[in-house]
Formats: C-alpha cells, sequence, structure tokens
C-alpha cells in the first residue's frame, strides 16, 4: 500500500466482485433456461454501484483536497472504464453493421462510443452495448460528486438522501 492511501478494504472488494459476478450470470441466464434463477440480478448493479461509490470517495476525497481537479479525475475514469466500453461497443458494432444500413450504424457506433444514446433498429438507447447505460450513469455520477458531492458536509449529504429516498418511495407508490 502507497503511504498515505487509504486502507483497502477487502471485504468491500470481495463484496463488489460477487456483484459483478451476479450481473454476468443475469445476463448469460437470459440466454438460458434457468433465467428464473437471476431474474433479480439487476439489483447486484444498484449494489455495485454503492459499494464503488463508496470506494471511491475513501480513494479520491482525499486527492480532491489535496488539489486534483475536477478534469483530471475524469480523465483516470475514462482511462480506466473507456476501453472495457469500447470493447463491448466494437462486439455490438459488428452486428449492427450486419443487421442495419451504414449510415444508421455509423452514427449508432460513434455516439455510442461517446456514451451518447442512439437507437439503431429499436434496439435501446445503446443498441450496441445495453448496458452502457449503467456506465453513463457512472460517469454522471462521477462527475456530480467531483464537481458537487464531495465538498459537502454531511448534513447536505443526508438531506439530499432523504430527499431522494422520498423521491424513490413516492416513484415506487405511483408506479408499484
Amino acid at each position: 500500500m502507497k503511504a498515505g492511501a487509504p486502507p483497502r478494504l477487502v471485504l468491500l472488494d470481495g463484496l463488489r466482485g460477487l456483484a459483478a459476478l451476479l450481473v454476468v450470470l443475469m445476463h448469460a441466464a437470459d440466454t438460458t433456461v434457468a433465467t428464473t434463477v437471476f431474474d433479480r440480478g439487476y439489483l447486484a448493479v444498484d449494489l455495485f454501484f454503492l459499494l464503488s461509490g463508496f470506494v471511491l470517495t475513501l480513494a479520491f476525497d482525499p486527492r480532491f483536497a489535496a488539489g486534483m481537479t475536477p478534469w483530471a479525475f475524469m480523465r483516470l475514469r475514462i482511462a480506466r472504464l473507456w476501453p472495457t466500453i469500447a470493447i463491448g461497443m466494437g462486439i455490438g458494432a459488428v452486428l449492427v453493421f450486419s443487421l442495419s444500413p451504414p449510415e444508421v450504424a455509423l452514427r449508432a457506433t460513434a455516439l455510442n462510443l461517446m456514451l451518447v444514446p442512439a437507437q439503431c433498429g429499436g434496439k435501446g438507447l445503446y443498441c450496441l452495448n445495453g448496458p452502457a447505460w449503467s456506465l453513463a450513469c457512472e460517469f454522471a455520477a462521477n462527475l456530480l460528486h467531483v464537481l458537487v458531492l464531495w465538498r459537502l458536509s454531511s448534513r447536505w449529504l443526508g438531506a439530499i438522501g432523504v430527499l431522494a429516498g422520498a423521491g424513490l418511495a413516492y416513484a415506487i407508490f405511483l408506479h408499484g
């Protein structure tokens, strides 16, 4: 461990790994008979992002306080996540190019590689890689954190949590 680095939380890393495995199994089950075993695997996405937010906060808030700029942080996040995104999009592009007109496929590929939603053939907002919506949300949350949230006191963060919880309860009440 580097001097001054936050302690490694092995249990949280293990839980993040388990959540990621459950998500993979849920997506794999979509193509098999065992869909009912992992049909609630999408909840592991929420768990993964919750734990990742905690781990990122521990790792980066001291760096923000020491002067790390929001743009340096976002460059690090992009460098870490974008290569995997590009591989997933590349695999999806092969299928889209085989099924769509070239101009639709090129537009979708260019936009999806920048994590901008683009439909092609009615296959959702990220037609090259359906789960890319979650990574787009992660980048948005990272940006919100580095620009605003890390500076707020616990009282303000608690108030935001209560308001978000109330909004969630209202949405559940409306939509079941």
